[in-house]
């Protein structure tokens, strides 16, 4: 099974309630950019808040996943990445953000992040986006072999959600692969899937898109 970020929030996500994990990559025209995860908490948390706990409840459980992101931030702060921010928004959702001076920087931030979680400290890192010229090519989630049982997650498919949303200062003059929709304005371009559809093998998540 992929693992897209925060090495350990899904399974405890799945556990609970559904979801939606949001990626969003912005790039300017000399692709410096800005990058913001979410995962969308707010049906999970408003089930906790229901439940009539003595133990920490809610409380612990924030407890726990602000541990992870903690740890994440960490490896983060060792990338290059500048004005690193992370926490719980106001939509109950857990976030992190960031920008990167290049693609670079961007490629070595999402493998600590926990994009890759194939890769080991032997192994090359993930290239997650490839530049030439004024061409940007998305690689996609990394490949992972799915988990057994994974045929009884999917049946919870339509409770998690994912979706990746790209905008350009430059216009889109092409992309190559039909799931992600481009904007009437060619600024910007999304995919949005069943998360257990992300990760089968054969979902094909690579886009390479011709920037103007």
């Amino acid at each position: 099974m992929k693992n897209l970020y925060f090495t350990g929030i899904l399974l405890i996500i799945i556990l609970f309630s559904s979801c939606t994990i949001t990626q969003e990559f912005h790039f300017n025209k000399d692709f410096s950019g800005n990058y913001t995860s979410t995962i969308d908490m707010s049906q999970l948390i408003d089930m906790m808040n229901s439940l009539d706990s003595t133990d920490g409840g809610t409380g612990d459980f924030k407890d726990s996943l602000d541990l992870i992101l903690t740890q994440a931030v960490k490896k983060l702060k060792t990338t290059g990445v500048t004005n690193l921010k992370s926490g719980w928004d106001a939509n109950k959702a857990l976030f992190i953000s960031y920008d990167f001076a290049n693609i670079d920087v961007l490629n070595q931030a999402l493998n600590k992040s926990g994009m890759n979680e194939n890769s080991t400290s032997d192994e090359e890192d993930f290239v997650f986006f490839i530049r030439k010229g004024k061409t940007l090519t998305y690689q996609g989630i990394p490949p992972k072999e799915t988990a057994e049982g994974g045929k009884d997650l999917g049946a919870m498919k339509d409770y998690y959600k994912y979706k990746a949303v790209f905008t350009f200062d430059r216009k889109i003059k092409k992309s190559d692969n039909p799931i992600y929709k481009i904007s009437e304005d060619k600024h910007k371009a999304v995919m949005a899937a069943p998360l257990f559809d992300i990760t089968k093998k054969d979902f094909n998540t690579k886009v390479r898109f011709k920037l103007k």
